[in-house]
């Protein structure tokens, strides 16, 4: 029980760092859309103290944290290249808790992100922008009646729909991943829903990647 409130908790957070716009205010130092990622990073380390242990397939994770440690470095110590080092880390992590989770667990970790389709596809409905038009459906201000050529879509992670379209590409991936092992139709629903919200991006460098 306390490893699948553990999952589904970890999930909440990952959901929520890719929800909470950045530039909304400040917890003593940390903005809040870095909290749920910091917790995230937490509980992440505590998870692999006791069986941490590097393979073949690590080392390339470890060589691009040293690579994104010397431009910290060169670059007198930019916070991008820092935030870099911070989600390299995350996704070690990630990939050697992974190995020791089933996929009925890894579906109560990524079912969370539901919400983030949930409130992408809201924003689309309902044409909803924030923040100076830079996160949710935002808008191209044209006279057009069809939704579709009214705005892009650009997501909640303050990044732009280059990044929601990365996010989206990668969601339709895992509903796949998660049907063609389960077989259940919920997530081909899932899979149709994100591939529309990825779309509706309109990244051209998402498209192709």
């Amino acid at each position: 029980m306390v490893k699948k409130i553990t999952l589904v908790f970890s999930g909440v957070l990952l959901a929520l760092s890719l929800m909470v716009p950045p530039n909304i205010g400040k917890l003593f130092v940390l903005e809040y859309s870095d909290v749920p990622v910091i917790f995230l990073f937490l509980i992440l380390l505590i998870s692999n103290l006791k069986k941490f242990k590097l393979v073949k397939s690590d080392y390339l994770w470890i060589g691009l944290v040293i690579l994104f440690v010397l431009f910290l470095v060169l670059d007198w110590f930019n916070p991008t290249s820092l935030r870099f080092i911070f989600y390299l880390l995350i996704g070690l992590l990630v990939k050697k808790v992974s190995k020791s989770l089933s996929t009925n667990d890894l579906e109560l970790f990524f079912l969370p992100l539901i919400l983030v389709s949930t409130l992408s596809l809201i924003s689309f409905l309902f044409n909803l922008a924030f923040l100076n038009n830079s996160i949710g459906w935002i808008t191209n201000y044209s006279d057009t009646n069809n939704i579709f050529f009214s705005g892009r879509l650009a997501g909640y992670q303050g990044s732009g729909p280059n990044v929601a379209g990365t996010i989206f590409g990668l969601l339709s991936i895992l509903s796949f991943y998660f049907y063609k092992n389960t077989r259940r139709n919920f997530y081909q629903i899932l899979i149709f829903v994100n591939l529309f919200l990825f779309f509706i991006t309109y990244s051209r460098g998402s498209y192709l990647a």
